[in-house]
């Protein structure tokens, strides 16, 4: 008979992992709590958290919601990366802090809409621009080709301007 206590921490878990968009496990063996609290304030701002559960007890809760993938990389001490938002900010994120800082935080695989990650996969998937930055890129490109149409049809009228302008200016005034 299970305890009230891990019937509790499965129904908790089971709810991050649904709501989360993209679950990435990795190691945290060696990782003091200072060190462990600023990944957290970082992960924070891409609308991420870290969860530290037993493996049987996150594995029950992965299958109940069709996220049993997850359970490959469930291998002994092992942190969860719950990305809420934008699954690429979270692996960015992830990322961008194990990079700068080299703690020892080693990516096992993850889980994105169901669908399994390898570690080499969460490394893509950081790698990938954001939606805002592909916006960002369409916007400017799309703004460069309005200018150079503005520009080209301007021409013909600028230069009718100037052709009139000078002939003003050869012609003696009148009075």
């Amino acid at each position: 008979m299970p305890s009230q206590r891990n019937v509790l921490t499965v129904s908790e878990l089971r709810g991050k992992l649904e709501r989360g968009k993209v679950v990435i496990a990795a190691d945290y063996t060696g990782l003091d709590v200072a060190t462990i609290s600023a990944l957290r304030r970082k992960l924070k701002e891409s609308g991420s958290e870290i969860v530290v559960a037993k493996n049987t007890l996150t594995k029950l809760a992965a299958d109940g919601i069709g996220k049993g993938a997850l359970a490959s990389s469930l291998t002994g001490p092992t942190a969860l990366v719950v990305g809420y938002q934008d699954p690429i900010q979270s692996a960015r994120g992830l990322s961008d802090y194990v990079r700068t800082t080299r703690v020892n935080f080693k990516i096992r695989g993850g889980v994105l809409g169901g669908q399994p990650m390898t570690p080499q996969d969460v490394e893509r998937l950081a790698a990938i621009s954001s939606e805002r930055e592909v916006m960002a890129q369409l916007a400017g490109q799309l703004l460069a080709s309005l200018s150079m149409l503005v520009g080209v049809l301007n021409a013909p009228v600028r230069g009718l301007a100037t052709v009139m302008q000078r002939s003003a200016e050869k012609q003696p005034a009148q009075t």
